[in-house]
Formats: C-alpha cells, sequence, structure tokens
C-alpha cells in the first residue's frame, strides 16, 4: 500500500474501476446484440451472417436457444386452374307463392287446412257459405226453362220451312225475342257464382299465414291464407356491379343456411337483373336450390357463394401464405438446410405482386421488384406473421 493513501481509499478506487469496465462490457454486449437483429432484419441478411453474430457475442449467451427452429405449417406453389367465385348474402325466397282470395263476399262456412299442410293443385281449402248461391243457380235455371217453352212455341212449325236460310232467321228471331241467350248466359253466372264458394288452391305446395277462421264474414277479394312451394326455392342475393362479369346463369353456387349448418347447398343461377340499382351498385341475382325435404324455409339467412370464370395454367398459392409488410406483399420460401435434419431449413422472404384471387388462392404474377416462386415450391402458410428474413424453421404439418 502506497505511504500516505488510506486503505479505505484505495478500497473505494478499486470498486469504482471495476464498475466502470463492467459497464463498458455491458454497452459492447448491447451494440453487438442491435447488430444481430439488424442482420435478421434486413431482406439481403443470411443466416450465416445470423451465426456469426451468434459466435460474437459468445460467452455467457444461450447458444443452443438462438438456433431453436420455430415450427410452421407448409404448402407448395401449384400451377393449375384458379377458379374465381363471387360471395354474397340474401334471403330464401319460395319459388312460387300465392295469396288466396275470396272472389265473392259471404262467411266462411268451412276452412279445411292449417298452417303448414300439404295441398295439390285444385284441392279446396276452404268454403263460403253456398246457400244464397243455391238459390241464385235455381233461379237461374227457372228462367232459362220459361225461356226455352217461349222459344219452342215461336218455332213449333218451323220444321216445315223447305228453304233452310229462312229457318236459320227465323230461329235467331225466336232466341232473341223468347230471351233464350240471356236465360243461358244467367245460369252460366250463376254455377260460377256457386262454384266460387269452394276456395281451391292453385299449384301444389304448403299453406301459410291463414288469416281467417270458420265463422268470418269475408269481403270481395279479401286474402284468405297463402299458398308455397318449396321445392324447390330461391335465394334472392345482391352483387355488386364489378363482379357481375364474372357470372353466367347456369352457373354453380354453394348455398350455406346458418340455421342448418350441418349441410351446404348446391344450387344453380337462375337470372341475373341486367338492372343495376343506382343506390347500392348491385344488381339482384336468383339463385335455384334443390329442397327434396323441404328442410330450407323461406325468410332463412343464407351465404352464397357463386361460381364465376375460370383461369387457366395460373401459379397459385393459399391465400395463408400471403403477408403484408410495409406496403409490400411477400411470402416466405422454405428452404432446406444441406445435409441438415429433415424438416429444417430457413423461411426467407420473397416480395411478390398479387393477380387474381379466390377465398383459398392468390394467383402470383411477374412485376417489378417481385418474384414468382415457381410449383412445387415450398412456402409458410401458419406462424408466418411473426417470422423474420432467414429464421430458422422446421416443419411441423403440410396444408
Amino acid at each position: 500500500m502506497p505511504d500516505g493513501v488510506p486503505a479505505k481509499a484505495m478500497s473505494f478506487s478499486a470498486r469504482e474501476t471495476s464498475r466502470k469496465w463492467r459497464w463498458i462490457a455491458l454497452a459492447a454486449v448491447a451494440l453487438l446484440v442491435i447488430a444481430v437483429t439488424w442482420s435478421c432484419l434486413r431482406p439481403d441478411g443470411r443466416a450465416e451472417d445470423l451465426a456469426a453474430a451468434e459466435g460474437a457475442v459468445g460467452a455467457g449467451a444461450d447458444n443452443d436457444m438462438a438456433r431453436l427452429a420455430l415450427p410452421v405449417q407448409v404448402d407448395t406453389v401449384r400451377q393449375g386452374t384458379l377458379e374465381l367465385r363471387v360471395s354474397a348474402t340474401g334471403q330464401i325466397e319460395a319459388s312460387s307463392q300465392a295469396t288466396v282470395a275470396a272472389q265473392d263476399a259471404g262467411r266462411i262456412s268451412e276452412l279445411l287446412v292449417g298452417e303448414g299442410d300439404r295441398v295439390g293443385r285444385g284441392q279446396v281449402v276452404a268454403r263460403l257459405d253456398a246457400r244464397e248461391a243455391l238459390l241464385g243457380v235455381r233461379q237461374a235455371e227457372a228462367g232459362l226453362a220459361e225461356a226455352e217453352a217461349r222459344y219452342r212455341e215461336m218455332t213449333l212449325f218451323d220444321d216445315r220451312i223447305g228453304d233452310p236460310a229462312v229457318r236459320q232467321d227465323r230461329e235467331k228471331a225466336a232466341r232473341a225475342r223468347s230471351g233464350l241467350d240471356g236465360a243461358e248466359a244467367a245460369v252460366g253466372r250463376a254455377r260460377l257464382d256457386l262454384d266460387q264458394t269452394a276456395i281451391t288452391a292453385p299449384f301444389s305446395g304448403r299453406i301459410a299465414n291463414v288469416r281467417v277462421d270458420r265463422g268470418e264474414v269475408v269481403g270481395s277479394g279479401e286474402a284468405l291464407l297463402t299458398v308455397v312451394d318449396l321445392a324447390p326455392v330461391l335465394v334472392e342475393v345482391r352483387v355488386v356491379e364489378s363482379e357481375l362479369r364474372w357470372l353466367r346463369p347456369g352457373g354453380g353456387a354453394e348455398v350455406r343456411v346458418p340455421a342448418l349448418p350441418d349441410t351446404v347447398f348446391q344450387g344453380r343461377v337462375r337470372s341475373i337483373n341486367p338492372v343495376v340499382d343506382s343506390d347500392t351498385r348491385t344488381a339482384r341475382v336468383s339463385v335455384t336450390l334443390a329442397n327434396p325435404d323441404e328442410r330450407i324455409l323461406p325468410g332463412m339467412f343464407a351465404r352464397v357463394s357463386l361460381e364465376g370464370r375460370s383461369f387457366e395454367n395460373r401459379v397459385l398459392v393459399p391465400e395463408e401464405a400471403i403477408v403484408e409488410r410495409d406496403d409490400r406483399t411477400l411470402v416466405f420460401v422454405f428452404e432446406p438446410i444441406p445435409d441438415g435434419a429433415v424438416g429444417e431449413g430457413f423461411a426467407r422472404w420473397v416480395y411478390v405482386t398479387r393477380g387474381l384471387s379466390n377465398d383459398r388462392y392468390v394467383e402470383l404474377v411477374g412485376g417489378e421488384g417481385s418474384e414468382v416462386p415457381g410449383p412445387g415450391t415450398l412456402v409458410v402458410t401458419e406462424g408466418n406473421y411473426t417470422l423474420v428474413h432467414d429464421a430458422r424453421v422446421r416443419i411441423a404439418g403440410v396444408r
């Protein structure tokens, strides 16, 4: 110990010097970590640079943890046909629906159906009190009998007339004077009124929206009930104007009804309205949907995927492989490690340009600063959103 220097002062100076060097060492390690991170984030950084930086960190770093491969799901780039589809939502409608009304005023004497009942075309569903109509028929028939008697009296000896033209003229005159023509028309009218007391279904279907009950008095033309045809049914959807060009009558459609989640129903485009609504910029598209067991009911909500055009010989990747970063589109391409463990490699990001797409696949097209990976190339489809360029990865599954 130097003369004149207290022991406590010497100990304090040594501690200060040691603390200063520890801070310098920590700062150096921090600079190395920043360099490693920058190397990982650079698009042109390679796995070799990352390994070298890890080695530079050296003592005290857990190199085994740094080299752990991240598990990812992969799929292949494929060359094939891209089928465009148009998605829309809508509501189930009956293919045919008719409101059944009373032709004449009267009292409901019989109501023969209830809601949900099946009926055939022409089947009687209700009857009006027919007593007045029956009286009308009898009165008209009595008038007809009187007119026929007068006609026979007027033409009693006309069969003796030799000239056929004269006989024909006398017959016409007799019918007019006797009132026979009017009486026949009155009988026809009265019988029609009687027939209309029996209210029938216009087509086969099921009964809905019964509005009356037995004993009620209804007016002429008053709605009584509704008949709906449920086999098939229609789905009415609205399609934006820019997507109408992909559709055609007769094209296929997949329909999902949330109320019936266990089944995907197949249908066909029946019609495309040629007029676009100026407010919504959409047009109505009608889809016919087979419904043999009548599980699908009018008013149900439906999600519809409409078949559009097909484009052959396109390079396609799953939608899940696409990542957007810094306003650029990219995919992570899997590159195996030469002579390494099976399924382990690096995820190299590649800038790509999107083309057409459907709900499953995206077309890759050439563009400035982008690549088109070849068919068969493995791309990451799950776990890709947290990856960096040249990240060490391990294939945990194939999509």
